[in-house]
């Protein structure tokens, strides 16, 4: 092998996402939520707790009503 006889086979980590993935995610989650503020207005926090609720796994207790103090 090209004159040598004496090497390591040297196994790194696989990297699941580089950096750069990581903040153009970032930056288009950012862009979506500032979307969706804009489209919904108001009801921009009604949305985000539906979402929260088709993402809840298992039994929840919820009361029928939200709190809302400003």
């Amino acid at each position: 092998m090209a004159g040598m006889e004496d090497y390591k086979i040297l196994e790194l980590p696989e990297i699941e996402s580089s950096p750069l993935d990581e903040i153009l995610a970032g930056i288009a989650d950012e862009a979506e939520t500032k979307f969706l503020q804009d489209k919904l207005g108001t009801h921009y926090k009604q949305y985000m707790l539906l979402q929260h609720l088709i993402k809840a796994q298992g039994i929840q207790a919820i009361v029928p009503y939200d709190l809302n103090l400003e």
